[in-house]
C-alpha cells in the first residue's frame, strides 16, 4: 500500500511546482492534475452549461483511478490536488447553475461512493496565500486556459477551500494532518523543510501501522 500525499491549495499557489520539487528529495511518484488529456476542457470554456457535468464526472474518475493506483502500489505518491479538492470545483458550478440539482445528486453519491472505497491520505500540504497572490502567478504564467480569470473567482475558491478542507472536512480526510504552508518556488530552504516535515509523518505512519 502506497502512501499518500496530497497538495492542495488554490489556484496558482504553486501545488504542481512544489510537487516536482518534493519528488526530486523524496523520490516519490508524481501523479499531476488530470487537465492536459482532458477530453471535454476545451467544449466546457466554450459551453460551460453543457458540458460542467460531464467534465466533473471524468475528472472524478480520473482522481479516482490516481488514488486506487497509489494505494495499490509501493511508494510515495504526491497528488497534486486530491479527490476532494476536486469537489470544490463542482459545488461552485452547482452554486453558479452549471450544474443542475439532479446532476449534483449523482456527482455527490459519485464522489461518496468512490471515496468510501479510498484509504485516506496520510499527509495533506495545504499551500495558504492570498487570493491576490495567486491571481498575480496567474498573470506571469499566462496559461491559454486561464486567460480572463477574475480576481473574485480566486476570491470564491479560496473561501470553498478553506470551508471544505478546515470546516466540513469529509470522512476520508477526518483525522488527516495538514501541513499548512505559504511556501514559496524560489526558497529551496523552505521546501527541504517542508519535505522533512512530509518524511516525518510518514515515518510515525510506518511506526504505528
Amino acid at each position: 500500500m502506497g502512501k499518500i500525499v496530497w497538495i492542495e491549495g488554490n489556484v496558482g499557489m504553486g501545488k504542481s511546482t512544489l510537487a516536482r520539487e518534493l519528488n526530486k528529495i523524496l523520490e516519490a511518484e508524481y501523479l499531476a492534475e488530470p487537465v492536459d488529456d482532458n477530453p471535454y476542457l476545451a467544449d466546457f470554456y466554450k459551453n460551460m452549461k453543457r458540458w460542467a457535468f460531464p467534465m466533473q464526472m471524468h475528472l472524478l474518475y480520473r482522481r479516482f483511478d490516481q488514488h486506487w493506483y497509489a494505494q495499490s502500489h509501493e511508494g510515495t505518491f504526491l497528488f497534486d490536488r486530491g479527490i476532494t479538492g476536486d469537489r470544490i470545483f463542482a459545488d461552485m458550478l452547482w452554486a453558479d447553475g452549471f450544474i443542475t440539482d439532479r446532476e449534483m445528486a449523482t456527482y455527490l453519491s459519485t464522489h461518496k461512493t468512490m471515496s468510501d472505497k479510498l484509504i485516506k491520505p496520510h499527509v495533506i500540504v495545504y499551500l495558504h496565500g492570498t487570493p491576490e497572490r495567486a491571481y498575480k502567478q496567474l498573470l506571469k504564467r499566462n496559461r491559454s486556459q486561464e486567460e480572463g480569470v477574475p480576481l473574485a473567482y480566486l476570491k470564491r475558491l479560496d473561501e470553498y477551500y478553506k470551508d471544505i478542507f478546515f470546516n466540513r472536512r469529509p470522512e476520508i480526510i477526518q483525522g488527516v494532518p495538514v501541513l499548512n504552508t505559504e511556501w514559496y518556488m524560489n526558497n529551496k530552504d523552505d521546501t527541504w523543510d517542508l519535505a522533512e516535515g512530509i518524511d516525518e509523518v510518514l515515518r510515525r505512519y510506518v511506526q504505528t501501522s
